[in-house]
């Protein structure tokens, strides 16, 4: 006790300084992330989510100002449509905020996209910038995440168009750069599609119009294919394939209504699963395969779950709650604390820290994200990985509200916070070396002593 308490005294001595500089960079970050934004004036919090439509049935005043979208893909708030101009960009209307906008990139061949991708544009808007036909055209650079047989279509256009598929921006007529080209698909009569065996890369793709009167709008579809085989160490699901009229009692979790006893199938960390999910056509109208597993969570850990399938997956991490889904007035007792979603072949993943629950375990949900559309017998892999993390006295919170092995900014945030009170989670020593009742500078000085991974 006697060395513990040499070392808090040489702490108090030496941190004053530190302490001091802490608190005012903790304060002004405080400060600044509390200016208010959209500010309803009435003693409220801001709400960040308010645009154009919901001001305006609420009877609120909507600001003439919006979200700029420049170029180079960055936003900018409280931007006249004026201004947003005069800076060649995009305005997305009254109201709008960039925390809320997806903003497109532009890159040296026009918008910059990641396939798949459904896009509506229109050549009439545009100059003539290629020199592949002379017509008014558009340019899009198209980044293709992985190896496919992949389809660009323009073919609900109601016009002549023209399709260009090239490995560089603009290439001259009859430049080896030119992978492919499309006039009239049989598929689509005067408008275009490509289908072409490509790898994973960045491409550029040219819609032009047959002669120089053709142009006009058009929808941009690409998309591929996409197959996905069970992992070679993976164990298999074992539900049979779903059909339409299929009665789930395998895996269905928490959407049984209780007469199947919530069926789960158990994983291990460290397990990669090979299931199957799909949509189908139930007593209910269309619904789809869900799969949910339970782990055990006898620690407070770090766990990661991931997917990739062969449609648009979802994945979620759930705190279980008592051990039965749902409580007597049929609400459910279980928390989805994330969700991730991911295109075919995309991966999906969720890290959490995760605190044991009440059963000692812990939940993982798969699926389609969609309800029609996805074949039964549809692939997807599944993994799931758990690190025990082993906190530390200073160690008192995380990202997720609990300790995370780390002590950092979120643990001196939460001494700041407790000050002056008992805590209790920011009282981590005193005097004597154990908390004292109160949260001071001597529980600071440890959080600093003790900064960084718990050893």
């Amino acid at each position: 006790m006697c060395t513990r308490k040499k070392r808090l005294a040489t702490l108090r001595e030496a941190g004053v300084v530190v302490l001091a500089a802490w608190i005012a960079l903790i304060l002004a970050g405080a400060a600044w992330a509390h200016e208010p934004q959209n500010d309803p004036g009435d003693g409220s919090d801001p709400d960040p989510t308010i645009n154009a439509e919901t001001a305006a049935a609420q009877g609120m005043l909507v600001p003439t100002t919006g979200a700029c979208c420049l170029t180079d893909g960055t936003c900018l708030d409280d931007l006249t449509e004026a201004e947003c101009a005069f800076s060649d960009g995009v305005y997305q209307g009254d109201g709008t905020i960039c925390d809320l906008v997806d903003c497109p990139i532009y890159g040296e061949c026009g918008l910059v996209f990641t396939a798949p991708v459904s896009w509506a544009d229109d050549t009439g808007q545009m100059e003539d910038s290629c020199d592949l036909r002379p017509s008014k055209d558009a340019q899009f650079e198209i980044i293709l995440p992985y190896e496919a047989e992949w389809i660009f279509s323009v073919c609900e256009a109601d016009w002549d168009t023209y399709l260009y598929l090239t490995a560089s921006c603009c290439p001259p007529e009859g430049s080896p750069d030119i992978i492919a080209e499309s006039d009239d698909h049989p598929d689509c009569n005067a408008a275009s599609k490509i289908v072409k065996m490509l790898s994973a890369g960045t491409y550029y793709l040219t819609v032009e119009g047959f002669s120089s009167s053709d142009c006009g709008p058009f929808p941009l579809e690409i998309a591929a294919p996409c197959t996905v085989d069970c992992d070679p160490d993976s164990i298999p699901e074992g539900e049979p394939d779903c059909y339409d009229g299929y009665e789930d009692t395998y895996n269905l979790g928490c959407d049984d209504d209780g007469s199947h006893g919530y069926p789960f199938t158990p994983i291990a960390c460290g397990d990669i699963v090979c299931g199957t999910a799909g949509t189908y056509s139930g007593d209910e109208g269309a619904t789809r395969d869900t799969d949910w597993y339970e782990f055990d969570l006898s620690a407070t850990s770090e766990v990661t779950w991931s997917a990739i399938a062969e449609f648009e997956v979802q994945i979620i991490l759930i705190d279980p709650g008592p051990a039965d889904c749902k409580d007597a007035q049929g609400e459910p007792t279980y928390t989805l604390l994330d969700i991730a979603v991911a295109p075919p072949c995309g991966v999906a993943e969720l890290t959490l820290t995760m605190e044991p629950g009440e059963t000692g375990t812990g939940w993982a949900w798969a699926g389609t994200h969609e309800f029609t559309g996805v074949p039964c017998g549809s692939i997807y892999n599944v993994h799931l990985s758990c690190d025990v993390i082993v906190p530390c006295d200073a160690d008192i919170t995380g990202a997720d509200g609990v300790p995370d092995g780390m002590v950092d900014v979120l643990d001196l945030l939460l001494v700041l916070i407790q000050w002056g009170t008992a805590g209790p989670e920011a009282d981590i020593t005193g005097p004597e070396g154990l908390p004292d009742g109160v949260v001071d500078d001597l529980d600071l000085l440890e959080v600093i002593a003790m900064w960084g991974p718990c050893e």
